[in-house]
């Protein structure tokens, strides 16, 4: 890594919310609270109001979400969330975001969703209309293991550019290491 480079990491605070993302990934003997970690983290790195961890089931068929963290609201979110992989016809239901980054390994980073073409997001307003919450930006990455294999997904809901504060995609930079 460029030393300029590590040097911006150090004044945003990112070179030590790695450091200490690395130690838990590598000690946390709890799932949970080490997904919360990573969801934490994320937000700070990428300045999100929220994040949250999809899996896929055994079969997968669903993900379902196991941990997620929204800054601006209290109320919990309803539970068996649960995202179909496939359609009604059994083809790959590429028209939820979630489905389609999971299916396609294809990260999905989309500034403003009341704009973005080819997706549904029924399931995020009604998640949103559950919470009085409003999604405006997604970024969604697959989480893959072996190099191949995905095995969930991390969302990312209203990413803000800490110079602007304005809600948008997350930044080339930060986006680069889930490609």
């Amino acid at each position: 890594m460029c030393a300029w480079r590590v040097r911006k990491m150090r004044e945003q605070g990112v070179y030590e919310d790695l450091m200490d993302l690395t130690i838990a990934l590598t000690s946390e003997q709890h799932i949970e609270t080490l997904m919360s970690r990573v969801l934490d983290a994320a937000m700070r790195l990428s300045n999100a109001e929220g994040a949250a961890i999809f899996t896929l089931d055994r079969l997968a068929r669903h993900l379902h979400r196991v941990s997620f963290n929204y800054q601006s609201t209290s109320e919990a979110l309803p539970a068996g969330v649960r995202i179909p992989i496939y359609d009604k016809s059994q083809a790959p239901n590429l028209r939820e975001p979630a489905a389609f980054a999971a299916s396609t390994a294809t990260v999905v980073n989309l500034g403003d969703i009341d704009t973005a073409v080819g997706f549904d997001f029924d399931m995020i307003r009604e998640m949103d209309q559950s919470l009085g919450f409003n999604t405006r930006s997604l970024v969604i990455a697959p989480l893959t293991i072996h190099g191949s294999q995905t095995i969930g997904i991390l969302q990312l809901v209203n990413v803000t550019d800490r110079h602007t504060q304005a809600i948008g995609p997350l930044s080339e930079d930060l986006l680069r290491p889930f490609q």
